[in-house]
């Protein structure tokens, strides 16, 4: 049995009281145990959290992955309001396909908790093709896509499964959403696609192939090679700096019709994600709150014009292709200030370095190399607003995410999170 992931430094959530049962590998393991199995007890190996999505005084989802009799399985938990669980479980009941040896979906009543054994979703009803893929789909593909396989789910908002032939190859990637987002998004590939001329631009993103509104799901070309995330020490440098000559390229396309403004990092949402820190982690209130301050003060309206903005930059969504980088993942994509997109890599940079200890090569080499990348194909953005945006990250993204998502390293180091940020305002008006 892994060992639990501590949630001794949250406060108390009146609002949800079950929280740290369901954050406690352990406790879950014992429970499912009691209540998982199709023809009564079951014996789990182990447990382990893979991810966890926690909204203060509202709501919390925890993934798990546990161990039956040899065999990994996917567990999906849910909390409800007082009284809501036992409706949601009725639901989820009726739609439900069999996992056995597994239940499909389990109802806690002590926790207001419902569980859901993957390919079971509450909100993705598009997972149908892992088990049987839909012939209309398959017959894109030459060799056929006959079966799948599961590498990214988020529960209740999208899985990605790579497309596979008769003799697993991938043919294509599938995203399946939970809503329609799915349709914007492929109109944003193609609509950037039609802007690359053929050659080496054309391969910084990947193609649309295309999208089924039936299912809400996206298919997209393979991109086989080395992520920027799993290059040799070595090799990072240069690869950081592709990586942002890809993003300076991409910065230059005109943003497709539909986008939606990108807000992650503005006043509001600093203030919002300071907020959400202070009330769960009492001792980093006054980093939080001072740096929240900090950052409206000296927040300013952007020079220049706003730009089609990746909005999910980091080294696992950067593929390297053809001598440059193909950007992966546009499902966050929106138009705002370059420096949003900028900011947010090297505000993980510096999260990397803090939580992970002295590293090789360290965030400054990386982040400089970067930026020069980028500054190779296009202006950078003005110092002030890069500043000021990685430090908006630091606070909006990487510590807020690290209460929100449950990440033991970032909870660790949270009030060091904090402090950096203002230490990069500090070097912005000094």
């Amino acid at each position: 049995m892994s060992a639990g992931h501590s949630t001794a430094t949250f406060a108390a959530d009146p609002r949800l009281p079950q929280r740290d049962m369901l954050l406690d590998e352990a406790e879950v393991a014992r429970r499912l145990c009691a209540s998982l199995g199709l023809r009564g007890r079951l014996s789990v190996s182990a447990c382990e959290r893979v991810r966890a999505k926690y909204r203060v005084g509202d709501s919390l989802r925890v993934l798990h992955r546990v161990r039956v009799e040899g065999r990994d399985y996917t567990v999906a938990a849910r909390t409800f309001a007082a009284g809501e669980s036992l409706r949601a479980y009725e639901r989820a009941a009726r739609v439900a396909v069999e996992c056995a040896p597994l239940r499909a979906v389990v109802r806690d009543a002590e926790l207001e908790t419902v569980f859901w054994t993957f390919p079971n979703d509450r909100k993705l009803a598009g997972l149908g093709a892992l088990r049987e893929v839909p012939a209309e789909l398959a017959r894109l593909f030459t060799p056929g896509w006959t079966h799948g396989r599961v590498v990214a789910y988020a529960p209740e908002k999208c899985a990605t499964l790579q497309c596979l032939d008769d003799g697993s190859r991938v043919v294509a990637y599938a995203k399946v959403y939970a809503g329609d987002e799915g349709r914007q998004v492929y109109h944003t590939y193609r609509e950037l696609e039609r802007q690359l001329s053929s050659g080496s631009a054309a391969r910084m993103l990947p193609r649309a192939l295309a999208y089924d509104d039936a299912r809400r799901t996206l298919l997209l070309e393979p991109v086989e090679g080395a992520r920027a995330a799993d290059l040799d020490a070595g090799e990072m440098p240069r690869g950081y700096y592709q990586l942002g000559a890809a993003l300076a390229a991409l910065h230059s396309l005109r943003a497709p019709e539909g986008l939606p403004t990108f807000e992650r990092l503005t006043p509001a949402r600093v203030k919002r994600a300071a907020f959400v820190i202070e009330t769960v982690r009492p001792d980093a209130r006054r980093e939080a709150s001072r740096l929240a301050e900090e950052l409206t003060q000296q927040w300013g309206p952007s020079i220049g014009d706003p730009v089609c903005l990746h909005g999910d930059v980091h080294p696992k969504n950067a593929v390297a292709r053809g001598g440059a980088f193909t950007l992966i993942d546009l499902d966050q994509c929106g138009v705002g200030d370059p420096a949003a997109d900028l900011g947010s890599l090297l505000a993980g940079l510096t999260y990397a370095d803090i939580t992970s200890g002295a590293s090789q090569p360290s965030a400054r080499t990386l982040g400089g190399a970067f930026l020069s990348g980028y500054s190779s194909a296009r202006a950078l953005p003005q110092a002030r607003s890069l500043r000021w945006h990685t430090a908006a990250a630091l606070l909006a993204e990487r510590a807020l995410r690290a209460v929100n998502r449950v990440r033991p390293e970032g909870l660790a180091r949270l009030r060091e999170l904090l402090a950096a940020a203002s230490e990069v305002l500090r070097e912005e008006a000094s």
